[in-house]
């Protein structure tokens, strides 16, 4: 398939492309799919030893597969720390205005596409005014009545890839495709309760919270180790994982503590509306399965989904006496610093009382994905047969955790080599690819989005201090720099260096922006754009003993190791002082900062 214009020019569709990539790079995607035709599924699925080859066989074996996981809600009681009744901050009843509707309306993303009724989201939001009071009597009716439209309650189901063999059924995860009213109504109940249920949530929680985020996340765990392992300790990491966690959500256990958290009465009821007597039905290639009870779980793709998810295990962290533990929605480790084999012991006793957690909340581990690594610069560390019921886990000598793979000594070869080597792809995906663009914004926007967001995904974190790690990033952009010169200006760079030819197109080098970035990092700390206290308590202000010439803002601990300078905190706060203590930290938004910190850098 090719892209051609009106007039039958498929150069000018082309061009066309190219400027709608300019504004939305997601475009890029239609225009790669315009260009491969077919499907993204392989031809033939199998499910055990059985293949599946034709549409309406694949769609009822994924149907299947997504159905075996389900539980049948249960009514025993789960066990809580704390009894309800002590909870004050109750809701019982909602009111929906037309102001509320009204504004979910008009904040639709119209470039995207329409839900399982075909109603398209640029339709809503040019009718909006008109659409206002029906909606309204509706979704008011709903909860005066504590029920959920049950034809708002089928979804229409779209395999996803997740990792291992494409051809085999087990390695995808259902996203549910519901009904573009439904998702508003959500919408609308969702930022009445968020702030009534996250009230509740531990500080552990880092998972789909406002303000939290899996920078948050690896942010407190990395400086925790990188401190640990300076002073010649060793740190021991337990990774769990869960079974279809969020299909596997008992409905009855959550209803309780939902109720725990402060959702009542009329309101409660509502919420056992909307999540029982669901269905669904898996679409794929023009077909769609038969639909499926579905008596457990909660939708992934909804606005309630990942906040029912929180709410159904926001007292796991009365599983831990001795150990510390954090989250992301349903990834968690568990960490201590080791000095004994009796401090092994207390982490052990941990994940008994979490193993117990997990048995009375239904929730299933998968022993075989859980994961134990060390973390020391020892060469002899003490080693402990971690366990859940019996069932070994797994040491490893590195860890994928939320995108940043850890290795035992944290020197962070493995994640820079993957990041290159995945970026490396990318990049060589977009030459091949986008032979007839011409545009150097285009291709501009196109590396921003598929290669460079690659290399700096968390760079705070990982941030390489061996120069041979530096340079293999670099490399990367040195590549991109040389093909636009060729590609777009016809000759090659006459730039001295690579930093000036960098600044001939307007970009800054990696090591540059990974400094611009941990800037922005300290400046959302400082301000408190992260809803997390912890953060703020690992920077310390400088204060002088006695009158000198030139103050440093913050306190920069002293270090005698890589592992302590280059841990996030005393990294982040030593750059400033050292190079960015002119540029004022606390006036003007993060826009105008971030700016002013891009300014300084490409006149160094």
């Amino acid at each position: 398939m090719k892209i051609y214009t009106a007039d039958g020019n498929e150069n000018s569709g082309v061009d066309s492309a190219g400027k709608i990539i300019k504004n939305n790079p997601r475009y890029f995607w239609k225009y790669v799919k315009s260009k491969r035709g077919g499907s993204n599924y392989p031809n033939v699925l199998k499910r055990g030893n059985t293949n599946f080859s034709d549409g309406p066989s694949i769609c009822s074996a994924f149907n299947d597969f997504f159905k075996s996981v389900f539980v049948t809600p249960t009514l025993s009681k789960p066990i809580f720390a704390h009894d309800i009744s002590h909870r004050l901050d109750n809701i019982s009843r909602l009111n929906v205005t037309s102001d509320d509707v009204l504004k979910v309306l008009q904040s639709l993303d119209i470039s995207k596409g329409p839900g399982c009724d075909g109603v398209p989201a640029v339709f809503l939001r040019s009718c909006a005014a008109n659409l206002v009071l029906p909606l309204s009597i509706i979704f008011r009716k709903s909860l005066e009545e504590c029920t959920f439209p049950k034809i708002w309650k089928m979804a229409q189901i779209i395999p996803i890839h997740k990792k291992g063999s494409r051809t085999s059924i087990e390695n995808y995860r259902p996203i549910s495709i519901l009904n573009i009213f439904s998702k508003l109504f959500e919408k609308i109940i969702y930022n009445k309760i968020y702030p009534t249920i996250t009230r509740g949530l531990p500080k552990t929680q880092h998972g789909f919270l406002k303000g939290r985020s899996t920078s948050s996340n690896l942010a407190l765990f990395s400086d925790y180790v990188l401190n640990n392992m300076e002073g010649g300790g060793q740190v021991d990491v337990i990774y769990t994982d869960f079974e279809k966690a969020f299909d596997r959500v008992d409905h009855d256990i959550l209803l309780l503590k939902l109720e725990y958290l402060g959702i009542h009465g009329d309101l409660l009821r509502w919420v056992r509306s909307y999540l029982t007597n669901r269905s669904q039905a898996v679409v794929l290639g023009g077909y769609r399965s038969d639909y499926a009870h579905v008596p457990s779980g909660v939708p992934q793709g909804s606005h309630f989904g990942p906040l029912f998810y929180n709410a159904y295990i926001f007292d796991i962290h009365t599983c831990f006496s001795n150990a510390n533990h954090i989250l992301y929605a349903d990834d968690k480790k568990i960490y201590m610093r080791i000095r004994s084999a009796s401090d092994c012991e207390l982490i052990q006793n941990d994940l008994n009382k979490l193993y117990n957690y997990y048995n009375k909340n239904r929730i299933i581990v998968n022993i075989e994905k859980c994961q134990y690594i060390i973390f020391t610069r020892k060469k002899s560390p003490i080693i402990f047969p971690y366990h859940f019921n019996g069932d070994v886990i797994e040491r490893v000598e590195m860890v994928r955790d939320l995108g940043v793979i850890f290795d035992a000594k944290m020197l962070m070869t493995d994640h820079i080599s993957s990041i290159v080597s995945r970026s490396c792809r990318n990049l060589g995906f977009i030459i091949r690819t986008c032979q007839p663009f011409h545009d150097a914004v285009c291709l501009k926007v196109m590396y921003y989005a598929h290669v460079r967001s690659v290399l700096e995904y968390a760079s705070s974190i990982w941030s390489p201090f061996y120069r041979s790690h530096i340079s293999r990033i670099e490399s990367v952009q040195r590549r991109f720099v040389n093909h636009l010169n060729k590609k777009c200006y016809k000759h090659k760079s006459t730039a001295s260096t690579y930093v000036k030819n960098c600044r001939i197109h307007s970009l800054l080098t990696f090591e540059e922006r990974r400094q611009m970035l941990d800037l922005c990092f300290l400046y959302d700390v400082i301000h408190g754009r992260f809803n997390c206290p912890e953060l703020i308590e690992r920077v310390s202000l400088c204060v002088p003993t006695r009158r000198t010439r030139h103050t440093p803002l913050f306190y920069v601990p002293t270090h005698t190791t890589n592992y302590g300078k280059n841990a996030v905190f005393s990294r982040i706060v030593a750059l400033h002082n050292k190079l960015f203590s002119k540029i004022d930290l606390f006036i003007g938004s993060k826009h105008s900062y971030k700016n002013n910190v891009k300014s300084f850098i490409s006149k160094l």
